[in-house]
């Protein structure tokens, strides 16, 4: 196959490297274009001479084409013997195609990368932000609810003593007032016997006050007209009271009063200490008290004034 290849002239010699590198734009070589004939005419014969004419044209850039032999042998002869080049490296087309594509990719590369770098930081930059924000809500919120907690721990602290406090007075109160009630609402009252109020009467006018805790009931309401009164209290304080009153009575005192007298003292506000069974007495300098009974016959109520004059 070589040998059939090297006798046609199809192929060049195996001498002569083929190359596909680009040409550089080195010195310019001389390239056989053109052949003129010469007739030389001497001594009556004619004879033809080929004279190769070149002509100098820049060398391209582009690829170089591998240039094909020429069959003539008179162009082969006239061909100037070229110069032997070093061997170069084939490269193909392909690579050098591909080769910009590369480079170009490699620069496009390097920006996307640190743009995608850039998006990473700025992402991460956010998150950071939105975080710290969240934290410093959340420490805000939990300030608040903690200061409120404790604000509502010791407001509800103060009402609870508030509430028990009046809880107290309320329940003290309404024993007063209860014992008030059950002492100005008549009841079924029951005149003692009258042993019982001959002794009452002896215990005023001799003043011997102490007589008196022993007809008394468990709790006795203490009124003094004109004034705002003692309330319910017990026998002993009732005593005390009692012999309070008439220390500055003048003697003696008259116990035996006339229904006219007695019903003039029902007739103003005071009408209620002033039951029919009452015992009813009043000294010289017009002191005037009375004592009235429960249901069992016990001194119950003690009113006490100190002029007569107040009742009308």
């Amino acid at each position: 196959m070589d040998e059939d290849i090297n006798s046609n002239g199809d192929m060049d010699s195996p001498d002569k490297p083929q190359s596909f590198d680009m040409v550089q734009p080195a010195e310019s070589e001389p390239e056989t274009t053109e052949v003129a004939e010469v007739s030389n005419e001497t001594e009556g014969q004619s004879e033809s001479v080929t004279i190769p004419v070149t002509t100098d044209k820049p060398q391209s850039f582009d690829m170089v084409q591998p240039t094909a032999n020429t069959t003539s042998e008179t162009s082969t002869e006239a061909q100037p013997a070229e110069e032997s080049k070093p061997d170069v490296d084939i490269v193909r087309p392909e690579e050098i195609v591909a080769a910009p594509v590369v480079v170009a990719s490699m620069q496009t590369a390097k920006p996307a990368k640190k743009s995608m770098l850039k998006k990473l930081l700025v992402v991460l930059l956010v998150l950071v932000l939105m975080a710290s924000s969240a934290a410093a809500a959340y420490y805000y919120r939990d300030k608040i609810a903690n200061d409120f907690e404790a604000k509502q721990a010791t407001n509800l602290s103060t009402s609870n003593a508030s509430v028990d406090d009046l809880r107290t007075q309320l329940t003290a109160e309404t024993a007063k007032y209860n014992a008030l009630v059950a002492a100005q609402t008549t009841p079924t009252s029951v005149a003692p016997n009258a042993a019982t109020i001959a002794n009452i009467k002896s215990a005023i006018t001799s003043a011997n006050t102490a007589a008196l805790e022993g007809y008394m009931a468990s709790s006795v309401n203490v009124v003094i007209a004109a004034s705002d009164g003692v309330g319910v209290v017990t026998p002993t304080k009732a005593v005390t009271n009692i012999t309070s009153f008439i220390a500055d009575a003048t003697s003696p005192w008259d116990f035996s009063l006339s229904a006219s007298i007695l019903s003039s003292y029902g007739k103003g506000s005071y009408k209620q200490y002033f039951p029919n069974n009452a015992v009813v007495g009043k000294s010289a300098n017009s002191k005037v008290i009375s004592f009235s009974f429960d249901a069992n016959a016990k001194i119950s109520t003690v009113f006490m004034s100190a002029n007569e004059n107040i009742l009308d």
